[in-house]
């Protein structure tokens, strides 16, 4: 099974409690995807600290591959200083704003521009990834500063309109996301129609007792993986910052979420702790909890349940954006799949 017959196959299935597909149906990655990139972050971690942000900064990709971005438009922007490239450009169209993962200083990487090259495609939305400042020589608050800055540059020159536009972000970038949101309210925008998740980093400090449990029963050490990256993009503020975890931040007054985590994702416990305070304070939220996934699944796209997270990203942003196009080849238009609270 290929390409949008498997994407329809991923799609048409049955939902299951918390809005993934059933566990029988999740493929894991590839043995060769699981054994490379275990090995990646080993290598990192191997490396003196010194080195390691500049191995990580090397990866981005300022630009989508030709082959991913094949007959959509690229443009390069610079807006008040901060880098962005652009999917599909417009003057006029809705815009998904993107803010990529990879410990603040990774990425953007072939797997984020493939999701944006799908979600210009299937809505016709364009799509900009904020190419932020990166530590260690631009630590926080700079990626954040960047962020906010494109946003209210964008609107102030007609790009962002109120009401067709989402911000988005995995991993790191979902941080980013949440806490410029965040920001934006607090200081009159302006603010997105929409916000979509992809297992966003929510609690920098990762000290909740079931996340703590999660952790250690991996046999994961404090200083690996996570720790150093953190250590260096906070630069001194603690980590319990609501800048930092925007879970210490109020969430009352964000827009609609589309939310998704997966059940092997050490952040799982803490972005339930984000959708429980979105729903107490009347955030609506589309929240998918895929049984048996890893971090970032949904960005993984050979696999059914990466598949149908993407489908029903896709379907939540032509709700929140309605004039985003209905897709006119019907793989992606299965059954509903998440869970709107």
């Amino acid at each position: 099974m290929k390409g949008n017959e498997a994407l329809h196959h991923a799609s048409a299935q049955e939902p299951v409690a918390g809005g993934g597909i059933a566990l029988s149906s999740v493929i894991p990655n590839s043995r060769l995807a699981q054994f490379s990139e275990r090995v990646g972050i080993a290598a990192v971690n191997r490396l003196p600290l010194r080195l390691r942000p500049h191995v990580l900064r090397a990866s981005r990709q300022a630009r989508p591959s030709r082959k991913v971005a094949a007959g959509i438009p690229v443009t390069e922007q610079t807006m008040s200083g901060v880098q962005i490239t652009w999917l599909g450009r417009q003057p006029g169209k809705d815009v998904i704003m993107y803010l990529h993962g990879g410990a603040y200083m990774a990425g953007p990487v072939f797997l984020q521009w493939k999701l944006l090259a799908e979600i210009h495609r299937q809505t016709g939305l364009a799509a900009a990834m904020v190419l932020y400042r990166r530590p260690p020589q631009d630590p926080h608050p700079a990626a954040l500063d960047d962020v906010v800055t494109a946003i209210r540059s964008l609107h102030a020159n007609g790009e962002l309109r109120e009401g067709h536009w989402v911000l988005a972000g995995d991993s790191a970038g979902g941080q980013l996301a949440l806490s410029a949101a965040q920001q934006l309210r607090d200081t009159d925008g302006p603010m997105p129609a929409g916000m979509m998740l992809t297992a966003p980093l929510v609690d920098m400090e990762l000290a909740h007792p079931d996340t703590v449990a999660a952790i250690d029963a991996a046999g994961i050490k404090r200083d690996e993986k996570f720790w150093w990256a953190f250590k260096l993009y906070a630069n001194g503020m603690p980590f319990s910052d609501p800048t930092l975890s925007p879970i210490n931040a109020s969430v009352a007054g964000l827009p609609p979420v589309h939310l998704n985590v997966g059940t092997e994702d050490f952040f799982l416990h803490d972005v339930r702790r984000l959708r429980n305070a979105m729903l107490r304070n009347g955030v609506r939220v589309s929240y998918i909890e895929q049984q048996g996934a890893e971090h970032v699944y949904a960005l993984r796209s050979g696999t059914p349940q990466a598949r149908w997270a993407v489908a029903e990203q896709i379907r939540w942003l032509r709700e929140v954006l309605p004039s985003a196009t209905p897709s006119t080849d019907s793989a992606i238009d299965g059954g509903s799949a998440a869970a709107d609270s």
